[in-house]
């Protein structure tokens, strides 16, 4: 588990095999297991967390999970007094990888498809991809879960550098 957090925006990357363990389908178990989260994380990082978030759950079948928790601007600390409440929005989508250079990755592009959106170069994975491959792609991108997948996808350009 990998953790990101910046202002009132938290990130948690997770695995295939991490986020085997967790039902998305069940509010009651996917409420529970973020309240566990929210501890851990309190913990790890010694800081404090209350108020309203808005979690966005990114769902990869080939990654794994990414957790955007985004805390609400307004506070009621007389309603939240060290508590948390969450409105959870699970999203099953396809991710790509932001990559510098194909150079980087030249010797695997038999197994992914690359696009070009504004000046930027994007990584898609094939389902057949092995663990070697991906461990590669993974080291020299950063993965991109959100609404520009779609926008990569419709807009950008795919492009042959075979």
């Amino acid at each position: 588990m990998k953790t990101i957090i910046d202002d009132d925006t938290i990130i948690v990357f997770l695995d295939k095999s991490s986020a085997a363990l967790i039902d998305f389908k069940n509010k009651e178990a996917l409420e529970k297991y973020f309240r566990k989260l929210f501890n851990r994380i309190i913990k790890k990082h010694d800081i404090m967390l209350m108020g309203y978030y808005d979690i966005d759950v990114y769902i990869d079948k080939i990654y794994g999970v990414v957790l955007e928790m985004q805390k609400d601007a307004i506070d009621y600390p007389e309603y939240f007094k060290d508590d948390i409440d969450m409105c959870i929005t699970v999203k099953e989508k396809e991710f790509l990888y932001e990559i510098e250079d194909y150079f980087d990755i030249k010797d695997i592009l038999k197994d992914i498809d690359v696009y070009k959106y504004k000046n930027k170069l994007y990584v898609k994975l094939n389902d057949n991809i092995d663990t070697y491959t991906f461990g590669r792609i993974l080291e020299f991108s950063q993965i991109v879960y959100n609404d520009l997948v779609n926008v990569v996808l419709q807009c950008g350009k795919k492009i042959n550098i075979i």
